[in-house]
């Protein structure tokens, strides 16, 4: 006999299945101007990263399983793809975390090869004279205790010297979870939640499942992470990235990680704290629980007075966010779903169950208009009613309350020296995607993969113009950007032409968006101007080429034979 449990997510898997005709309608429109959307590409079925190829120009994708796909985009012919790595070649099952520096991909993510336990790693594919890459371990964990929350996302600094690696937690609350009694009493253990900083240069380090090891080891960057499955750096190199909150009515975070900082899990999500920390919680007595939650079915918020104490240390809350949009939260006395931005009320950062992914920032500025220097980040689950249930939410589980969620958010980050923190406007400015996984920048344009299933595209292009008002001042680029010869064994000419007197400086980036060249600085003249420049040394691939002066920016594209 089928338990309980057991009979009623198969109840919602099939509701989701009869409704699979209208999960497939949703087609992505913008909502702002200066937005164009195409649909580019069907990928195999459950993609979960997307990476940016800096010398081919291509993207590549992975696959629960270990596939990784590389995409090429449309040009005189039609999109295509070719899988170019596989478990046997990275050891990775559950590949959740990709990037690039120069050449070099990494891919981040977890192997379960005894049941109950698992094993985190990072694996390096170098690039080879043929174009295939030779894989190697950066660093690998020692076996542990299986997780809800693998490790997930890897981003490098500027600098290409370190990697950025997320733990996600193990547990949904900080609860007991002994995995069918393979791990009994068994909460979150050393290697979870928790950031690690390594030297880029790694070979087959080896993180241990111990407090003390790991906290001497000087790899740990921060801690209290739940689940940062997206990280990015900002153009004052802060690291900001993700956190989603659990299935209680908690805010989803965006967090700027801080060395050596907690961030809360599992005593605080959002700015509120875990309830189970108080040994006679009662979930029915709770407006911010939903009782047809996964959590609350599987009895994860029943009372628990073996939770334990916090530790003695400052948490650091998620960034407040100033609304307009993405900012509704639940009364926690009358369960009323209220607008904090229309209430004055101060948010840390984003309605609950959103499911933040996807966090991308144009941190050289190559965009434009008021697009030009924002950050930008998906969301995941579609919005429902005021109990969060909507006929197109996947599994059936309840998302965002009122909110409608599954977009694009344009997100404005400050920092208040007041304070000593960021704050942020968030604005929706995409919406109509369905499970939208990942997203990457290219220059001007963005690429969002979703994990819809079916026949339609889910790799999308969004293509970024200048959209300002009628009236207000432009911040076009006035330079007419050219470069030959383009390919270039290393000496090009740069052509531009300036309306007035004035001085520009030109640097050289790769496709990550890392400073690679400096050019200096030059005056121009009104009229054409022109000048010859070396690449050096860089090495063989695709590059952005940039000018900035008083009259606006310009860029394009320059390959390096």
């Amino acid at each position: 006999m089928l338990s309980h449990n057991l009979k009623t997510h198969l109840a919602l898997l099939l509701c989701c299945c009869l409704l699979s005709g209208v999960l497939f309608a949703q087609t992505p429109h913008a909502l702002v101007p200066g937005l164009q959307i195409d649909s580019l590409f069907r990928t195999q079925a459950n993609p979960n990263r997307l990476a940016l190829d800096p010398v081919s120009g291509h993207i590549l994708y992975c696959l629960p399983g270990g596939d990784v796909y590389e995409v090429t985009l449309p040009g005189a012919q039609a999109a295509s793809e070719i899988r170019i790595a596989t478990i046997a070649d990275h050891g990775i099952a559950d590949p959740q975390g990709m990037c690039f520096v120069d050449s070099v991909l990494f891919l981040s993510g977890n192997t379960n090869d005894t049941p109950g336990w698992t094993t985190a790693r990072i694996s390096r594919g170098k690039l080879q004279p043929n174009g295939s890459r030779l894989w190697t371990t950066v660093v690998q964990t020692e076996p542990h205790p299986g997780s809800a929350h693998p490790f997930t996302s890897v981003v490098a600094n500027r600098a290409g010297t370190h990697l950025y690696w997320a733990s996600g937690a193990r547990t949904m609350t900080g609860n007991i979870y002994s995995a069918g009694g393979l791990h009994p009493g068994r909460r979150e253990t050393p290697l979870n939640s928790r950031l690690y900083k390594l030297p880029i240069l790694s070979q087959n380090l080896a993180l241990p499942n111990d407090s003390a090891a790991l906290d001497s080891s000087g790899y740990v960057y921060c801690w209290g992470l739940r689940n940062a499955y997206s990280m990015a750096f900002n153009t004052q190199d802060h690291l900001i990235a993700i956190d989603n909150s659990g299935e209680r009515d908690d805010p989803e975070e965006l967090n700027w990680l801080q060395q050596g900082r907690h961030y809360g899990f599992p005593w605080r999500m959002g700015d509120h704290w875990n309830q189970l920390i108080n040994p006679n919680y009662d979930v029915n007595q709770d407006p911010l629980v939903n009782h047809l939650c996964g959590g609350y079915i599987d009895h994860i918020f029943d009372a628990d007075s073996t939770f334990p104490n916090p530790p003695n240390v400052i948490f650091a809350d998620p960034i407040r966010n100033l609304g307009p949009d993405a900012d509704y939260y639940r009364d926690s006395l009358s369960g009323e779903v209220r607008d904090a931005s229309a209430d004055g009320h101060v948010m840390r950062s984003f309605t609950a169950h959103r499911s933040p992914l996807g966090l991308t920032i144009d941190r050289y500025s190559l965009l434009q208009g008021s697009f030009r220097g924002k950050s930008f980040l998906l969301s995941y689950m579609p919005g429902g009613d005021s109990t969060g249930m909507s006929p197109v939410s996947p599994w059936g589980s309840p998302g965002p309350f009122v909110d409608p969620a599954q977009d694009l958010l344009q997100l404005d980050l400050s920092y208040d020296t007041g304070v000593g923190e960021y704050v942020m406007q968030s604005h929706r400015i995409i919406d109509g995607f369905y499970l939208p996984v990942d997203a990457v920048l290219d220059g001007d344009k963005m690429y969002v993969i979703e994990q819809r299933r079916g026949t339609l595209q889910n790799l999308w292009r969004v293509t970024f113009s200048n959209p300002t008002a009628a009236g207000e001042p432009s911040t076009t680029p006035s330079y007419g950007l050219q470069a030959a010869p383009n390919p270039t064994g290393g000496k090009l000419t740069i052509s531009l032409a300036a309306q007035s007197a004035d001085r520009v400086a030109c640097a050289v980036f790769d496709l990550s968006g890392r400073h690679v060249l400096d050019l200096g600085e030059w005056a121009v003249w009104p009229g054409a101007n022109a000048r010859e420049v070396d690449l050096g040394d860089l090495a063989s691939g695709m590059y952005v080429l940039r000018v900035d002066g008083k009259a606006g920016s310009g860029w394009l594209r320059v390959v390096r034979d």
